[in-house]
């Protein structure tokens, strides 16, 4: 059975090779839907996932209605184990996918996301790096990402609510995997600036309707919300026992060459 992770991007060349590095050993196959890059994106996932297809989106702008839609249309023409994930969520398995799967038949698990903060400002400059990082004394995590659970499913579509946080298909639980969700770490200008410019390709529509606004904070209230979380948040080993588990185990697999296998 294949596996395939899918994913949309538009200037995500900062945490995009973690992201490529990270996921390209879980998963047979990637799809990248790009929202017309002007950065090096997509040069970056033709250089770390040659054989991972990247498509030019159908869609002008960042419709949430529409970027759900474009997807359950690429997911009906798969088959096996798919999963749609951003390039801040970092999908962790504490087995392979098929040995998770197997015997399941058509299911769709249900993955909790658990976001870092920190005061501190860090540069990483590998996906070790960055997962060390995350492992810091000083880094806390919120209890649950709170929009909800990522969906890795063997059914035709994710048959998903509006953002893709919730589905209509049955759904289980699972604590074979985890998702580390890099909202807000590591703090720097490069996550700054990823953060704003992303308000510039929602449309009118969405804003009219409320949708996506959190893509609309500015620094201040982003550092608002870091701030409070790294008063309020938790370690890791407290909030998530088998996330924790699973990100030791990967750095001890994982090497700070360039292309190294996770």
């Amino acid at each position: 059975m294949r596996s395939t992770v899918l994913t949309n991007i538009y200037n995500e060349e900062y945490l995009l090779p973690y992201w490529l590095e990270h996921h390209k050993s879980i998963f047979d196959h990637g799809i990248i839907i790009d929202y017309r890059s002007t950065d090096r994106s997509v040069q970056i996932c033709k250089e770390i996932c040659p054989t991972w297809e990247v498509r030019t989106s159908v869609n002008p702008s960042f419709g949430a209605i529409e970027i759900d839609v474009e997807f359950m249309d690429i997911e009906k023409s798969l088959d096996g184990i798919k999963v749609i994930l951003n390039t801040t969520e970092f999908l962790y398995v504490d087995k392979p996918l098929l040995q998770i799967f197997e015997g399941r038949g058509s299911c769709s698990l249900g993955v909790r996301a658990y976001g870092p903060y920190s005061l501190q400002e860090e540069y990483p400059t590998t996906l070790r790096e960055l997962e060390l990082c995350v492992l810091k004394d000083d880094v806390v995590f919120g209890f649950e990402y709170t929009r909800g659970r990522r969906q890795i499913h063997t059914f035709p579509t994710g048959n998903y609510g509006l953002g893709r946080h919730t589905t209509y298909n049955p759904s289980e639980e699972t604590d074979n995997l985890a998702i580390l969700w890099l909202g807000y770490y590591p703090w720097n200008q490069h996550l700054i600036d990823r953060k704003l410019q992303i308000k510039q390709n929602i449309p009118d529509s969405d804003v009219k309707k409320g949708y996506s606004y959190h893509h609309f904070y500015d620094v201040a209230k982003l550092q608002t919300i870091r701030e409070e979380w790294c008063r309020n948040g938790r370690p890791l080993q407290e909030v998530c026992s088998p996330l924790y588990k699973m990100l030791i185990a990967s750095t001890h697999d994982n090497h700070s060459e360039p292309g190294a296998k996770t």
